[in-house]
C-alpha cells in the first residue's frame, strides 16, 4: 500500500457509517477496530480471517466498556455484520448461506451465516507495521471519541502492556519478580489471557465453556500461589470455574502430577450434596490441545501436598 493509500484507509475510519438515527454516533464499529488492532499489535491475529472468537471479543468489550453510555450494549455481532458497508471490510458467508446474508439478530445468528471477515488485502499488509497500527488507533481514538480520549489512550496502552507481558510470557520467562503500579493489573490480565485461551475457555475440572460477549465462565488460577512462587508462566496455570477455582485455593482439591483430580478426606462421601466432589476425585484433568500449556509437573506435585 502506497503512502496515498495509508492516507485513504485512515480517511476511511473517520467516515465510518456510524448514524443510528437522532443521537450521538454509535462507537460500535471504532471500538471493533480498536480491538481487531490491538489483536493484531499482539501477534494474536495470523492471517486475514477475521472470525467472532472469544480472544476478540474480550478486547472489543475492554474497549467497548470506556465509553459505553446510558443504554450501550456491546453487541459485537453488529458492527462485525455492518462494517460490511465499509469499503475495507468484507464478510465471506458460511457454507450453505450463498452470497446473501440478510440482517444477524443475534451473535450465534452471525456465527451461523458468517464464516468470516476480511481486510482489504492492500490494509491488511500494511497492518503488519506496528507503527502504522499505532497511528491508525490513534487516529480512531481522537476522532472518534474525543471526549473519553483520555480514558481510551489509558485502556489502550494498558492493554499494550499486557500484550508484552504476554509474549514475554509465552517466550519462556521462567519466573517474573513481583511488579507494582500499572504493571500489577497489566501482569493479571496477561496470566488470565494466555491461561484461559490456552484452555480455550474451558474448565480443566468440569469441562463447562460458556462464553458470551467477551465474558467467559472460567477464570485463570495459579497452580502454585503467585505470592509464593512469583510464576506467571502458563505451566504454573490451569482453567477453573470460580467454585473450583476457590476450593482449589482452600485446598479441598488439587491436580497431581499424574494428571488427575484428587479430592481431600474432608469431603464426606456420604452426603448427597457432595456427590459432584466424589465423582471428580481420580477424573483426569482436562487439557489443553497446545502442550505447551500442559501444567507443571514440579507445581502439581507442590499442590497436591498442600491438599488437606
Amino acid at each position: 500500500m502506497a503512502v496515498g493509500a495509508r492516507k485513504e484507509f485512515l480517511e476511511a475510519v473517520q467516515k465510518l457509517n456510524v448514524n443510528r438515527g437522532g443521537g450521538r454516533p454509535s462507537p460500535h464499529k471504532p471500538v471493533l477496530l480498536l480491538a481487531l488492532l490491538d489483536l493484531r499489535l499482539a501477534g494474536k491475529l495470523f492471517e486475514n480471517r477475521i472470525q467472532l472468537f472469544p480472544a476478540l471479543m474480550t478486547r472489543y468489550k475492554e474497549f467497548f466498556d470506556v465509553v459505553a453510555q446510558g443504554r450501550d450494549t456491546p453487541n459485537i455481532h453488529l458492527p462485525y455484520f455492518y462494517m460490511r458497508s465499509e469499503p475495507f471490510w468484507e464478510l465471506h458467508p458460511a457454507s450453505g448461506h450463498g452470497g446473501g446474508f440478510g440482517p444477524v439478530g443475534s451473535l450465534n445468528d452471525a456465527r451461523e451465516k458468517i464464516a468470516y471477515a476480511s481486510l482489504d488485502e492492500a490494509v491488511w499488509e500494511e497492518l503488519k507495521d506496528p507503527q502504522f497500527v499505532e497511528e491508525t488507533a490513534q487516529v480512531i481514538m481522537g476522532h472518534w471519541f474525543p471526549e473519553k480520549l483520555e480514558a481510551m489512550r489509558s485502556a489502550w496502552a494498558r492493554s499494550k502492556e499486557v500484550s508484552r507481558y504476554e509474549i514475554a510470557l509465552e517466550d519462556g520467562a521462567a519466573e517474573v519478580a513481583e511488579s507494582t503500579g500499572l504493571y500489577v493489573p497489566a501482569r493479571d490480565a496477561a496470566f488470565r489471557r494466555l491461561v484461559v485461551e490456552g484452555y480455550d475457555y474451558r474448565c480443566a475440572a468440569s469441562g463447562w465453556r460458556f462464553t458470551l460477549e467477551g465474558w467467559s465462565l472460567v477464570e485463570a488460577a495459579h497452580i502454585v500461589p503467585f505470592s509464593e512462587s512469583h510464576d506467571d508462566r502458563p505451566e504454573n496455570g490451569i482453567a477453573l470455574t470460580p467454585s473450583f477455582h476457590r476450593l482449589m485455593d482452600k485446598r479441598v482439591i488439587a491436580p497431581g502430577p499424574d494428571l488427575k483430580w484428587h479430592v481431600s478426606s474432608v469431603v464426606d462421601r456420604r452426603i448427597p450434596d457432595n456427590q459432584q466432589l466424589v465423582e471428580l476425585d481420580g477424573a483426569s484433568l482436562i487439557l489443553p490441545q497446545n502442550p505447551k500449556f500442559h501444567p507443571d509437573p514440579a507445581s502439581l506435585e507442590r499442590r497436591q501436598n498442600q491438599l488437606l
